[in-house]
């Protein structure tokens, strides 16, 4: 008697550790079942320098969105600063050829001078713009993606920088003028190789298609003297 009595008052008192054990036993499955669900749905991240894979859509790095950005931007500035260069370059070299037509030689020794001086004046701003691009202020309008090419105003450039030496030919046999007028035009051609190579460290690739859009323009200098050497140079290493 005494041991049935015993036997039903522990079976009374296990009954509920057993349901309390139960119980958690289940809220643990459930949690575990919820952290599996969770953790199939987080979306590794491979790396900071590669693609980062969200919702199955591949997402382009930050860091190469900006980098676009900027040298998208970049371009924008050096164009700018290469535009205002050749509108100088454009006026002078029409002042020039206007004179040279009609002027004598002693006349347009004279007359040259002051366009040329303009000229190089304008080069050493340009030169120091683009060294300066990142830091001048961002270019009105929105920023192209590819970036505008600075190219074909590096081309014009040099087309008429060619132009003034043309204008000038019939004076430069003169000892004095080809010392006087030649020494400022080599000063020009020496800085505009010095804004092709900066262009070049700035926008990587960029005089690669210099080279392969002017050919024409710079097999016309090739033997031209005054520093057009030094501008073939820059555009096609040795």
């Amino acid at each position: 008697m005494l041991v049935s009595t015993l036997l039903v008052l522990f079976g009374c008192l296990s009954a509920p550790i057993h349901s309390r054990h139960s119980h958690s036993h289940g809220i643990r499955s459930s949690n575990d079942a919820i952290y599996r669900k969770l953790q199939a749905r987080i979306v590794p991240v491979v790396s900071p320098s590669t693609t980062r894979v969200r919702v199955a859509r591949a997402v382009q790095p930050v860091a190469n969105k900006r980098h676009g950005k900027r040298e998208a931007n970049i371009s924008l500035r050096i164009s700018a600063a290469l535009n205002e260069f050749l509108q100088i370059v454009d006026n002078e070299a029409s002042k020039i050829r206007s004179f040279a037509q009609s002027a004598s030689p002693e006349d347009i020794a004279s007359q040259a001078q002051e366009p040329l001086q303009n000229v190089l004046k304008a080069a050493q701003q340009a030169l120091a713009n683009v060294k300066n691009c990142e830091y001048a202020p961002a270019p009105s309008g929105a920023y192209q993606t590819p970036p505008s090419s600075p190219c074909p105003l590096l081309l014009a450039i040099i087309r008429s920088l060619k132009n003034i030496l043309s204008s000038l030919q019939a004076v430069m046999t003169a000892s004095q003028a080809h010392k006087n007028l030649g020494d400022i035009i080599t000063q020009i051609t020496g800085i505009v190789a010095q804004i092709i190579s900066e262009v070049d460290s700035k926008l990587p690739g960029a005089i690669k298609d210099l080279a392969e859009m002017g050919r024409d323009v710079l097999d016309s200098i090739r033997f031209d003297g005054f520093g057009f050497g030094g501008i073939m140079n820059a555009v096609r290493p040795l």
